[in-house]
């Protein structure tokens, strides 16, 4: 089963009510704080207490310092990431959400993303929220979320550029393609951090899903109001199972054979379950390849990586993909010349079994028989057994 996160944004979304409501579900508080420490941060310190709002009782979260804070740019803070040597799943997840974030203000500044000097984005408290969220989630096995509408505020807010409409531009550019529903709340709900890190994820939108419950939280926003200023989080285990499979596929027209070979070596070494390459005529009548690979979640990231490092394409296709497999085991077959291994495979009311080509193929070197004779005395003596009933697993 897949490990899921549900967020119930009751009065809004933003990076330390996520670290709250993660924290207040039990998440590793001690290992949070040593991953955190990693960072080449001015000193800060931290506060972690149970609040009330409403009816409701949860965790809330301060990060204080000891120094103003300043801002960034984005490789500054990419920067710091990187030196922090966090787990690679939770390096790139993380410069991805500030990715998600610069490009944003990039475009509502008119900007290229370098330019952007963050304030608020770029101050520490910010920084200590995403990569905590992240970490935390990481520690936890969750990449798949889902949240409920985005409630939106009213009014205007203070910030580094000045007194700004709710949603604020950048804001407002993170929120297209979420769903979001009215209020009545004054001030912001929202904020870009929070969205940014839904973004990150790839959160969908939906009702309370199907799910084994595992824990709930409830992190604490600072307003107060009628609206309790919470952010609710439930963990559970989906009784759906997952994708386990994303086939990526581009094709090139301007490689080398050796190129091509160097990127089969590079792929195999991280791990995959399928790859193969195909000649094609692409427009113009080039002849090109066509590469496909089937990789697991695990690997998924780091072989687009190397698609893009390695090959000279532009873009690539990612689908999940499911499939459907036999269950099988090995068994053991004695010939005369050694034992040979069969594959057994069963399902959807078929049976199948082969004999493993490599023991076939060092008999037939061995005993300098054709590989054809070996495979068809294997075969007999794999449907004698069978009918005997004497065959062991």
């Amino acid at each position: 089963m897949e490990k899921i996160a549900f967020i119930d944004a009751v009065g809004g979304i933003a990076g330390d009510m996520l670290l709250g409501a993660l924290l207040d579900a039990g998440a590793d508080e001690a290992y949070l704080l040593r991953q955190l420490e990693k960072l080449d941060l001015p000193a800060w310190t931290w506060s972690r207490k149970q609040v009330k709002k409403g009816d409701f009782a949860g965790t809330k979260i301060d990060f204080i310092f000891a120094e103003e804070q300043k801002s960034r740019h984005l490789k500054e803070i990419v920067k710091i990431i990187t030196d922090a040597a966090f787990p690679t799943e939770v390096e790139e997840k993380i410069i991805a959400v500030f990715n998600i974030l610069a490009e944003a203000e990039a475009k509502v500044h008119g900007v290229s993303k370098d330019e952007i000097h963050f304030h608020e984005v770029g101050a520490v408290d910010t920084i200590l929220d995403i990569c905590g969220v992240v970490l935390l989630l990481q520690h936890s096995e969750i990449n798949t979320i889902f949240y409920s509408p985005l409630p939106m505020g009213n009014g205007q807010i203070r910030c580094a550029h000045g007194m700004l409409p709710v949603p604020s531009p950048a804001t407002a550019e993170l929120l297209n393609g979420f769903e979001v529903r009215k209020t009545d709340i004054q001030g912001e709900t929202v904020t870009p951090t929070g969205i940014a890190l839904l973004r990150g994820y790839h959160a969908t939108v939906s009702s309370f899903p199907s799910m084994t419950l595992i824990a709930t939280g409830c992190g604490c926003g600072t307003r107060d109001g009628d609206v309790p200023n919470i952010c609710r989080i439930f963990l559970g285990k989906s009784k759906k199972d997952k994708f386990d499979l994303f086939r990526l596929e581009c094709t090139v027209d301007d490689m080398t054979g050796e190129d091509l070979g160097f990127l089969w070596d590079r792929v195999a070494e991280i791990g995959v379950k399928d790859m193969y390459f195909t000649p094609v005529l692409m427009k113009k009548g080039r002849p090109a390849v066509k590469i496909n690979i089937l990789a697991d979640e695990r690997s998924l990231s780091r072989v687009k990586k190397s698609l893009f490092e390695d090959t000279t394409t532009l873009g690539l296709i990612c689908q999940p993909v499911d499939r459907d497999i036999f269950e099988r085991h090995i068994i053991d077959i004695e010939t005369p010349y050694g034992p040979v291994r069969f594959k057994e495979a069963e399902g959807c009311g078929i049976k199948k079994a082969k004999a493993e080509y490599e023991d076939l193929k060092k008999i037939a070197m061995e005993q300098h028989i054709p590989l054809s004779e070996i495979r068809r005395l294997a075969d007999n003596l794999y449907t004698e057994t069978k009918k005997k009933g004497s065959m062991k697993s």
